[in-house]
C-alpha cells in the first residue's frame, strides 16, 4: 500500500490507484481520478469543494454497474438508493 503524508495537491490531476492511503493531505482545485477497485483511505485530509472526482478504468465499471442497477431497480425507491443512503449516513455499503 502506498502511504502519502502531509502533502498538498493544488491545481493538478491526482491519479489514485489501488491501495493508497492519504494522511493529513489537502486537495485544492484538483481533478481526483480513482482508477482502481481496492481500498482507499483518507485520514484527517481536507478538500475544497472546487475538486472534481472522476472514476476511470476498473472503478468506472463499478459506477456503470451501479448506474444500470439503479435504473433497473426503479431509481430512488430501489436497493441502490438504500446503498447510497447508507453512505450518506456515514455507514458502509458492505453487507452486514
Amino acid at each position: 500500500m502506498t502511504i502519502v503524508t502531509d502533502r498538498t495537491y493544488r491545481d493538478e490531476r491526482v491519479i489514485i490507484d489501488d491501495g493508497t492511503e492519504f494522511r493529513r493531505c489537502r486537495f485544492e482545485n484538483c481533478e481526483i481520478v480513482i482508477t482502481g477497485d481496492a481500498d482507499l483511505h483518507f485520514y484527517d485530509c481536507a478538500s475544497k469543494s472546487d475538486c472534481v472526482i472522476l472514476f476511470e478504468a476498473r472503478s468506472e465499471r463499478i459506477l456503470d454497474t451501479l448506474s444500470m442497477l439503479y435504473r433497473w431497480f426503479g431509481g430512488a425507491s430501489g436497493p441502490i438508493e438504500q446503498v447510497l443512503e447508507t453512505i450518506r449516513q456515514g455507514g458502509t455499503a458492505k453487507p452486514p
